[in-house]
């Protein structure tokens, strides 16, 4: 987990149980999502967008609700 924005955001590398990664972005973790990322097992709803940074592109899963551990 990587803190953006002072704080305000988190970039995640995240596995499924397989231990496939990929990358997902939690905006306004602690005022839209009341959640502080902490490493461990967590249940996300998510919708998919299009990361672009530095001229790159990339699919990413963008985080729109926690629903609870494991």
């Amino acid at each position: 987990m990587r803190s953006l924005s002072e704080g305000l955001h988190a970039k995640l590398t995240l596995a499924d149980t397989q231990g496939t990664l990929c990358e997902a972005i939690a905006f306004q973790c602690a005022a839209r999502l009341r959640w502080t990322p902490t490493p461990g097992p967590v249940r996300l709803v998510y919708g998919l967008g299009l990361n672009r940074y530095n001229g790159r592109e990339s699919v990413q899963m963008i985080v729109e609700r926690v629903v609870a551990g494991r």
